[in-house]
């Protein structure tokens, strides 16, 4: 079963988003993650308050600076924290090129054997024992490799058969 698919950004920022979300979902999945993390936050917490104590000591209950140190730091820490959200969205728009290895049309081969790919810098072949799950978000399907690799296939693209092709060999 031979069908062209055309990936496009839309369908891309589709698949990162899903790629985040499974990652966040490993990750809190991790026990140690989490109570590292919490631990990192309290301890972080208890340092800024014995700084607090030292310098209400030393200055003699004069808060005004305290209070000023406080709002510059959760301005820093807000702006790191925006920074770094709107870094991340900016690498991602931009680290993928209309160069046709990633965008553009892919012609996929459905066989008993597995899935072929096809574009014009690259062909690739995955056979069905490899393919994880065939999974989805409102926009596409991913055929899953691995963690952070799979096959993109947008839903307006594909039809039944298709995926009950799919379904059947996973």
């Amino acid at each position: 079963m031979k069908f062209i698919v055309d990936i496009k950004r839309v369908h891309f920022y589709s698949y990162n988003k899903y790629t985040a979300n499974k990652l966040k979902q490993e990750i809190h999945k991790s026990k140690t993650i989490v109570v590292l993390s919490n631990l990192f936050w309290i301890l972080l917490g208890i340092y800024f308050f014995s700084v607090f104590r030292e310098y209400q000591h030393i200055c003699k209950s004069n808060f005004k600076y305290v209070a000023v140190s406080f709002v510059v730091l959760w301005c820093l820490l807000t702006t790191y924290y925006v920074y770094s959200k709107i870094f991340y969205k900016l690498f991602i728009q931009y680290s993928v090129k209309d160069n046709g290895l990633t965008l553009g049309e892919l012609e996929i081969e459905l066989t008993e054997s597995g899935i072929h790919t096809k574009k014009p810098h690259f062909t690739s072949f995955h056979s069905w024992e490899v393919i994880q799950n065939l999974d989805s978000n409102e926009i596409c399907f991913f055929l899953v490799i691995e963690n952070n690799r799979a096959i993109i296939l947008p839903k307006d693209q594909i039809n039944k058969n298709i995926l009950h092709f799919i379904k059947a060999k996973i």
